[in-house]
């Protein structure tokens, strides 16, 4: 079962997406297996209840939910994201017309802003959501007063009340709970990157220091210089740990031999040859 869990949950999530972009489709899918959950519950109590149009009120939402794992699938990620909000919102106000004010179905409805702001990160359509949050819920205060609910009141409606009332706390906290584990996990995803730069950064610059001293022991030395040039001066200023430029000498069969090297640049030069007297 947990294998299953864990599938779903990764559904259309591949790695060359941004952590960010995984966080959020991870918590989707969570909140997606949970409403599946709550709505198959519903389902079960409508048919023990003989209430089938809450039966396929319910199975419609869970299917509208598979479809919404298939467009993740297939990675038109923000247009899940809509999807799946707008047919949720669509559903509550159907189940609250359904089962009144006593259902409590409405509350719901404050959870969708929580949605948005986990899955998307444009303002305005943070906004948009919370703004169409607002006016449904006091759109469905307007309704409850003016129409009665398809199924009258009775105790098991003050029952279904108090469930979802549990229900959204745990879609909250749910929702919450994987959002700061996914961004524990960012941090340490981070901590650990920068840990092997780290080393990486350190292997490359021993490197650097090791052919510095291999450097300095070809280049010529300031005795055989001194004894060789008369007047000379040696402006040596590497940008980094090891010059592009150096400049070589060597005293050979009784010729005196002197070297400037440049190892940079793409452009061929051939070399020029001094005689020192």
């Amino acid at each position: 079962m947990r294998k299953i869990f864990n599938s779903i949950i990764h559904i259309g999530i591949t790695t060359d997406l941004p952590f960010s972009q995984q966080n959020k489709i991870r918590i989707f899918n969570t909140a997606g297996i949970s409403i599946a959950i709550i709505c198959t519950f519903y389902s079960l109590f409508g048919l023990y209840q003989q209430r089938y149009l809450t039966v396929v009120f319910t199975l419609s939402e869970v299917l509208l939910l598979f479809v919404c794992f298939y467009i993740v699938h297939k990675r038109k990620y923000t247009f899940a994201f809509h999807y799946g909000l707008i047919s949720g919102l669509f559903f509550l106000s159907g189940y609250s017309f359904l089962f009144g004010e006593k259902s409590q179905t409405h509350i719901y409805l404050l959870f969708m802003p929580v949605a948005a702001i986990l899955f998307f990160d444009t303002k305005k359509v943070i906004v948009f959501y919370f703004i169409l949050c607002a006016l449904l819920l006091a759109g469905s205060k307007l309704i409850f007063s003016l129409f009665e609910p398809v199924y009258p009141y009775n105790s098991i409606i003050d029952i279904i009340g108090w469930m979802n009332f549990i229900f959204v706390s745990i879609l909250i906290f749910m929702g919450v709970k994987q959002f700061k584990n996914e961004n524990v996990a960012f941090t340490q995803e981070l901590n650990l990157q920068r840990l092997q730069l780290k080393e990486k950064n350190k292997d490359i610059t021993d490197s650097f220091h090791y052919a510095q001293r291999i450097q300095k022991a070809l280049m010529a030395s300031n005795h055989l210089l001194n004894k060789k040039l008369p007047s000379y001066f040696v402006m040596y200023m590497p940008k980094d740990i090891v010059s592009g430029d150096f400049y070589w000498a060597e005293e050979s069969d009784g010729r005196f031999l002197l070297a400037i090297c440049d190892c940079t640049g793409s452009i061929y030069e051939p070399a020029q040859h001094y005689k020192v007297e």
